[in-house]
């Protein structure tokens, strides 16, 4: 499978620390909030395959690609995060599509996703390779087909991680978080054959 690093984090590696997080402060019982009113600059340069339009995060993957944005506006060491996403064209539905947890780098990090045939993942990423801690499993919790929002939920304490999906808790599992704290951010894949196009609304961390 092809891949692309956002570039966004490359670009923001040399004003890391730096908050500019507008949308963080409208809410005191959160510690970030994104409703993608705007492209925060903490996400990067937007670009064709990755922009904020009509209230979403939209993620527009030619065939074969596979994408990664990773906000550099904060930190997060245990947290509660939470995102809406659907996918809105394509007729594949096994492709994954999710919230990032545990980010040190976009070389290391892991994704709990879903697909639009009820079922779901969580990936790592370390360096080259993609380990599957959580291999496909079946939910009925979550919602099929195009334009279907899913609501899903990480929490991450120390080295556990409870994952949900529409509100109804699925599995925890152990796994290695990047001492000091880490980032946040999406992911989304279209098959080789087809053009896949995600949104993504109501990121939040508590």
């Amino acid at each position: 499978m092809k891949s692309q690093i956002c570039v966004c984090f490359l670009a923001l590696l040399a004003t890391l620390g730096i908050v500019n997080i507008t949308s963080a402060q409208s809410n005191s019982e959160f510690q970030y909030e994104d409703t993608f009113d705007e492209l925060d600059p903490s996400w990067g340069e937007p670009n064709q395959t990755y922009f904020v339009q009509d209230g979403v995060l939209v993620l527009k993957l030619d065939p074969g690609w596979s994408s990664w944005p990773i906000n550099q506006g904060m930190i997060f060491e245990d947290a509660d995060i939470s995102v809406r996403t659907r996918q809105v064209t394509g007729k594949n539905f096994m492709q994954a599509v999710g919230l990032i947890f545990w980010a040190e780098s976009p070389e290391n990090f892991y994704v709990f996703a879903t697909n639009r045939e009820n079922a779901f993942v969580v990936i790592r990423r370390v360096k080259d390779k993609w380990l599957t801690p959580v291999t496909w499993r079946a939910s009925d919790a979550l919602k099929k087909g195009l334009d279907e929002w899913n609501e899903l939920r990480v929490v991450t304490k120390g080295n556990r991680a409870t994952i949900y999906i529409n509100d109804n808790e699925i599995l925890s599992l152990k796994g290695q978080p990047p001492a000091g704290g880490s980032f946040i951010g999406m992911f989304a894949g279209s098959p080789e054959d087809e053009a896949i196009t995600y949104e993504f609304d109501d990121l939040r961390v508590k």
